[in-house]
């Protein structure tokens, strides 16, 4: 299990990696890439995501609370029994 507080990230692809029961909390992720990342249990909290690229991406069984997904894309995620608390969507295209 991995642990991200308060980190700033802009332009990093992470895709295709494994990213699995990681905890991110005041987090900030601009024109990120999760293109088929590997994202399952993981919990955010306060968190920004704008504009970033979750195409195929596994968010299953992920917790997110008051976290941002703004201008995000969503296409072909799964998003299996995933949880999202006060979260805000503005702007995301889940097609």
């Amino acid at each position: 299990m991995y642990e991200y507080h308060e980190q700033h990230y802009e332009d990093v692809d992470f895709s295709h990696k494994d990213l699995k029961y990681g905890e991110l909390t005041r987090c900030t992720f601009v024109r990120c890439r999760f293109r088929g990342t590997s994202m399952e249990e993981i919990s955010t909290y306060s968190s920004q995501f704008i504009e970033c690229d979750f195409y195929g991406a596994h968010l299953n069984a992920s917790i997110h609370n008051e976290s941002a997904f703004v201008n995000c894309q969503f296409g072909e995620t799964n998003f299996f029994v995933s949880k999202f608390n006060h979260c805000k969507m503005t702007g995301s295209d889940f097609s």
